[in-house]
């Protein structure tokens, strides 16, 4: 495509057109990733605070039981 927009002597304003394409393709895949990438952080750091949560309680309950 820039070889025809050099041979046509519009090259700077095919250039920009190919680079607005190309943008907007990598900005569709970037909200796709980030869509992705988003919930799954959420529900991965949900898991782990839970699972702190729930060793911890599990340690009180069992000392809780030693005392008694």
């Amino acid at each position: 495509m820039l070889r025809l927009g050099e041979e046509t002597g519009q090259l700077p304003p095919l250039a920009g057109r190919v680079a607005e394409f190309y943008e907007a393709k990598l900005q569709r895949s970037l909200d796709r990733v980030v869509g992705i990438v988003g919930p799954l952080a959420i529900v991965t750091i949900s898991t782990v605070v839970g699972g702190l949560i729930v060793s911890v309680m599990t340690a009180l309950l069992s000392v809780t039981q030693l005392v008694n």
